[in-house]
């Protein structure tokens, strides 16, 4: 399959998707960040102790009814790419540039493709499900005041950081790429499928 690069959809989209596949929340959840920086708002919920955005600080964005973010692990890097990143790219907008350049992915997968790449490198079911924001807002309270949430952070983003400088190469067409790890990559592929089987989560 022919590499994608960021020149063949666009450097806004090409980060959405790294973006989403280095974090693993849900696309809304994404674009609600990316409006926060763009307001330059980020840093109001960035814990540099933690090495998280604490969404729960907005519980109007973020807590919703059947859908809430919790933290957001990011390595300085990350960070500071989401704090520079200014565009007004839509969900409806990424779709349609995947598909006019018929990339075949489902921008759904790569949720299940971070949550497979934690699970593959040793993050139990239970932490994964705090990352991605599947819990109860009383569970995470419980894992807020018992958990070591710096320790969780420290071993998402130092698991996550390989792919990231991979998915970073936008240019570099002899480097893996998000498409490689989603299409590509057999074990991967098959990990994925396990994994969205086991957790049910086609659209949460």
């Amino acid at each position: 399959m022919e590499k994608v690069r960021h020149s063949d959809i666009g450097q806004d989209a090409w980060f959405t998707l790294v973006f989403l596949a280095y974090t693993g929340i849900r696309p809304s959840e994404a674009f609600n960040l990316f409006k926060l920086a763009s307001q330059g708002r980020i840093m109001d919920i960035w814990n540099p102790e933690l090495g998280c955005l604490e969404t729960w600080k907005l519980p109007d964005v973020f807590l919703r009814m059947s859908k809430k973010l919790f933290i957001v692990p990011l390595s300085p890097q990350m960070l500071n790419l989401l704090r520079t990143f200014n565009s007004n790219i839509t969900y409806n907008a990424l779709a349609k540039r995947l598909k006019k350049k018929n990339i075949p992915i489902h921008i759904y997968n790569l949720r299940k493709l971070h949550g497979t790449i934690l699970r593959m490198n040793g993050l139990q079911t239970e932490e994964i499900d705090l990352l991605q924001g599947r819990i109860a807002e009383s569970l995470f309270v419980k894992h807020y005041l018992a958990l070591n949430l710096k320790d969780l952070c420290t071993r998402a983003i130092r698991i996550l950081e390989p792919y990231l400088q991979n998915w970073l190469t936008l240019e570099d067409t002899e480097n893996a790429n998000i498409i490689d790890n989603l299409k590509e990559n057999h074990y991967i592929r098959e990990q994925i499928i396990e994994y969205a089987g086991n957790r049910h989560e086609e659209t949460n």
